[in-house]
Order: C-alpha cells, then structure tokens, then sequence
C-alpha cells in the first residue's frame, strides 16, 4: 500500500489555524461521545471483560492445521461488501494449506457479491440480517440452528461482536476460531487480538497462523463471472469504442449496517477532477448503486454547463462522458474497473473490490484508517488529509463531528499528483 497521506506542514492544511495571541489551536471538527454513549461503550467492555475473565479459560484449547485436514469448516463474515473482500485471502490460503476440507462461507446476500465467482469454496450459508444490520432475537436463534444443521467441525470468525462469536459456540461447533477484541471472543476455542493494528486482511490471515498455518500471499482476489466479462466487451467495444477511460466512483459510505456519509469526498472535487481528466483526453466513466445517481447527475450537469471545447487555460477538453450509475452490477463494475486506466473513489465497497480485480486504485480516505482499510496492491493509492482527528471511525464507533474536514482538506491537485503518470 502507498499512502499518500501523512500530516502537512501547513498548519492550515494538517487541521490547525493560529489564533491571534500566535498560539497554534485545532479547529472545531471532532467532540467528545456524549456521557450516555460513553457510559454504556465503558459497561459494555466492563460485562465483556467479566464474561472474559469467567469463560476464556474453560473454552481456550489449541488447534492445529492437521485436525482440520478433513473438516467441514464455517467462515463466518455476515457484512459487509468491503470486509467480505479483505477476507478473500483467507479463503485461498485456508483452501491452500486444507486441501480436502468443506469451506462454506456464511455472508449476507448484500456482500456475497465479493466471493460469488470464487473456486475456493464448496458453499454459502446465507446469514439474513444477523451481523448485516438489525435483526430480531428469532432470526439470530435461526441462524443458529441452520449453522447447527451443517454439522461443521471448526468455524472461523471474522467478527468483532460477541454474539457472532457465540454463534458457533451455540450451534455446537467444537473449534472456533475467531477475533477477540475487549473480551468480546471469550467464547472462542483460539483467539487474535486486533492489536496492534495493522491490515484486516492481514488480521483475518492472523487466524490462520493462529492455527499453525502460513500464508503465501496477503493479496486480495476477484473472480468475474464469464457473463460480467461478456457484458463488460461488449461495452466497452459499443459504448467506449476502444477509448481510454477512467472510473470515478463518487458515493459509498452507506451499507446494511451503517450510513457514514462524510466518507465521501465533495462532489465538486470530483467534478474539478474530472474537467482535468478531460483535458487529458480521457473519457469518464461515472458508475455507482441506483440511490448514487443524484450526485452521478450532479457531476454530469457541471460537466456539460462549459459547453463543447471548452476548457481552461485555453485547452480544448474531449468532453467525453458516460454515467453508467445504477446500470452495473457489483461483479460487472469490478470488471470494467480492471479495464480502466485507473479507478477513483472514496473508502467503499466498490472500492476494495476494484483493487482486488486488479485494477488500478485511487481510494480517498478521510474518517477510517487507511492503515487498517486501505488499499495494499502495488497499483494502489490511499490518499488521506492525516487530520488530527482522523480516523474517527474506530472500534466499530463514529465520534461526533460538527464540521468535517478531513475529505474536504484532500485537494484535487493532491489527487491529480498521484493519477497523472498513470494517464500517461
């Protein structure tokens, strides 16, 4: 990964302004929890670290690769897009290193997408709501007994919650697996802390070596279907016509489980972008889900209001646009990124899934961690503002913002820096 991204020296541009005394002061962005938030976050690690303490030792055991050699073993990663796609190498070292064992791969239909072309699995086990947003005590109960009815030997947990933790516990599955983060895997037969903090992919591969296993390789993975590659040729021949594109993915932030919207970079940052794209006689390619079509829009009225030829500095742009926005399917977006000189978006599904296709990546970074989520190819960038209060997306919690700043501080001359030599 290259991170494009640490602290400014500009005080005005790392997040700090000089007050009239002379004495450097950070701007009003990120506030303190409220007392409520911050009493049940604190009680809640209190019963984890009580049910820790009571449990772990009664449940911890170890477990070797060999006892797995002929398992039905559950991979359990209900949500979402971006996260089932940091999983895909745990998958293909998992099938490398247990050749003869059952993989089944427990996800929700939103993110099964990520893994749906995949060689390394014999299954999926859909999982509903459980672990994809809200759900009703039925439907966890539910997805109990039909994780009970596969009969699996082991299961992997790739979650930070305590109630998919239990899960397998509940479901009588012997060797479990999973991440244990303040407490919450005191159920678990092998536990990996998230500290330090380093990659989730690397952090899933973590559970692997838990077992005694070593993996060849971290990177991320996608398989096409052969009709998305169909589509994409037929596209890119009738409605492309051979030209060089790029892919500007201008939303995410919104999922089962959360809506995080200050993810997003501005959309007249965008739209400066691609006037400079433009100008480098590129065509754009807009694409997003149906509910991105108002910013996709957006972009394509500002795009058009200069009219044809025009462009600054006295230099004639090409003009050329195509919004696909709500047209593609997930598995056809990944394929028409890969094709693309370089894809440009925001910390998204999307996102993750056009640097696991192969292409190349330009990914915006502003309240998560670029460290943890960021992209790690060598064809891949993670530009952020490196804010003081960045990242505030952090143990599963956002903290109050009264003014974000960190995506609107990323300049487009920073971007344009990074995508430049690639437009050749």
């Amino acid at each position: 990964m290259t991170l494009a991204g640490r602290p400014h020296p500009n005080p005005l541009r790392g997040g700090e302004g000089i007050s009239a005394a002379g004495i450097r002061e950070r701007p009003v962005t990120r506030q303190p929890y409220p007392v409520t938030a911050k009493f049940r976050f604190m009680a809640v690690g209190l019963l984890y670290r009580a049910l820790d303490l009571a449990f772990k030792r009664s449940f911890r055991r170890e477990v070797t690769l060999d006892a797995l050699a002929n398992a039905r073993i559950l991979i359990l990663k209900p949500c979402c897009l971006g996260d089932v796609v940091f999983a895909t190498p745990l998958v293909r070292e998992l099938r490398r290193a247990l050749p003869n064992a059952h993989l089944t791969f427990g996800v929700s239909k939103h993110a099964r997408p990520a893994l749906a072309g995949s060689p390394h699995l014999n299954a999926f086990l859909d999982t509903g709501n459980v672990g994809a947003g809200p759900y009703r005590l039925s439907e966890y109960v539910g997805l109990v007994e039909q994780v009970q009815a596969g009969d699996f030997a082991a299961c992997f947990v790739l979650e930070r919650s305590a109630l998919l933790a239990a899960l397998p516990r509940l479901a009588g599955i012997p060797v479990r697996v999973g991440i244990d983060s303040g407490g919450r895997g005191f159920s678990l037969s092998v536990g990996v802390s998230t500290r330090p903090a380093r990659p989730e992919s690397e952090l899933y591969l973590d559970l692997l070596r838990a077992v005694g296993g070593r993996p060849a390789s971290g990177e991320l993975e996608y398989f096409p279907s052969p009709q998305a590659i169909e589509q994409m040729d037929r596209l890119v021949g009738e409605r492309l016509r051979g030209e060089r594109f790029v892919v500007l993915h201008a939303a995410g932030g919104v999922n089962p489980g959360m809506s995080l919207l200050r993810k997003r970079w501005p959309v007249q940052s965008f739209v400066a972008l691609a006037r400079r794209i433009q100008e480098a006689g590129v065509t754009i390619v807009l694409v997003g889900a149906p509910q991105d079509r108002g910013a996709a829009e957006e972009i394509c009225d500002e795009l058009s209001s200069a009219g044809p030829g025009e462009a600054r500095n006295g230099q004639r742009a090409s003009h050329k646009l195509l919004n696909l926005t709500g047209e593609l399917s997930l598995d056809e977006l990944a394929e028409l990124a890969r094709r693309a000189v370089v894809y440009i978006g925001n910390d998204s599904g999307p996102t993750h899934l056009a640097e696991a296709a192969g292409a190349r990546v330009i990914a915006v970074f502003g309240p998560s961690d670029p460290v943890v989520y960021g992209p790690r190819a060598p064809n891949a960038v993670a530009i952020s503002a490196g804010f003081w209060c960045s990242p505030c997306f952090e143990a599963g919690r956002v903290a109050p913002c009264v003014k974000p700043l960190c995506m609107p501080a990323i300049s487009v001359e920073r971007v344009w820096r990074v995508l430049a030599p690639w437009l050749g």
